[in-house]
């Protein structure tokens, strides 16, 4: 939670899950049976900004695109991702754009740029369109 915080202030969410070993493992084998149905829940209950208490750091999780924009673009400097399952992550996959932070992150995001212009993205529509109607 920031320095500034409340309690009153924050988002709604869940509330803490339990510290032993059963909590921990009921909510991880919830996650992973079904990763998107567990979070796609969560924004059905909670909205498009959702916090979820995790050992005192706590995680903002969050779909909007408006949202995602401020936290990615307008506002990148003022967040960070210290989140245990960041770490984590940043463990298997190591300091790529989703795990990295600060300079690692703007280096990344500097190389990545161009991969995601409008007209590489529409270079790209072909090959989506024909994967989707493939899986549907």
């Amino acid at each position: 939670m920031p320095e500034s915080a409340t309690v009153d202030e924050l988002p709604p969410g869940p509330g803490a899950r339990g510290s032993g070993l059963v909590s921990t493992l009921r909510y991880g084998l919830a996650f992973l049976r079904d990763a998107f149905g567990f979070v796609g829940g969560r924004f059905a209950q909670y909205g498009d900004l959702y916090y979820a208490p995790s050992g005192g750091v706590g995680l903002y999780v969050l779909r909007h695109p408006d949202h995602i924009r401020d936290v990615l673009v307008t506002h990148a400097d003022a967040f960070e991702k210290t989140h245990t399952a960041l770490e984590a992550l940043s463990g298997v996959l190591g300091q790529g754009l989703l795990t990295a932070d600060g300079d690692v992150w703007r280096r990344h995001r500097r190389l990545l740029g161009p991969a995601f212009g409008k007209k590489a993205i529409d270079g790209y529509v072909p090959g989506m369109l024909r994967e989707t109607v493939t899986t549907v």
